[in-house]
């Protein structure tokens, strides 16, 4: 019985955590990280929660893909956010999870996403490639 209650609470608990979460909109913003020979520089994105209603546009434009609707480079909701990473992967770029990164932003996480050096769509360089480790 005991066992019982804990599960039936474990959801209440659940359900009242749910019910009070804030929804935000989504908000984007380049991420640029140089490095100081600029061999390596960083590029990306960062999505985070806003109050800001807009102008909306989308994150990008493509002919295949659809992009997500954002609020670009808009003011940042108070925080503290959680922060999550997002790796495209072998030749991708840092647009691959945008529907995901739009996603988490509107839930309250910070997303960062960037084109790794050598293995993305814009750069691929077996040099750097080899150097991913550093």
């Amino acid at each position: 019985m005991a066992r019982i209650s804990c599960v039936v609470a474990g959801v209440f608990l659940a359900i009242a955590t749910i019910a009070r979460a804030q929804s935000y909109e989504p908000a984007m913003a380049d991420l640029k990280i140089s490095e100081a020979d600029g061999e390596r520089d960083l590029s990306g994105f960062v999505w985070y929660p806003t109050e800001a209603a807009g102008p909306l546009t989308y994150d990008f434009e493509s002919e295949v893909w659809v992009g997500t609707q954002i609020v670009r480079d808009a003011k940042p909701s108070e925080g503290p956010f959680p922060l999550v990473v997002l790796s495209h992967g072998m030749y991708g770029n840092a647009y691959n999870q945008a529907w995901l990164a739009s996603a988490l932003a509107r839930k309250g996480y910070v997303v960062a996403a960037i084109n790794h050096p050598g293995t993305s769509t814009w750069s691929r360089d077996p040099d750097l490639t080899r150097q991913l480790w550093e």
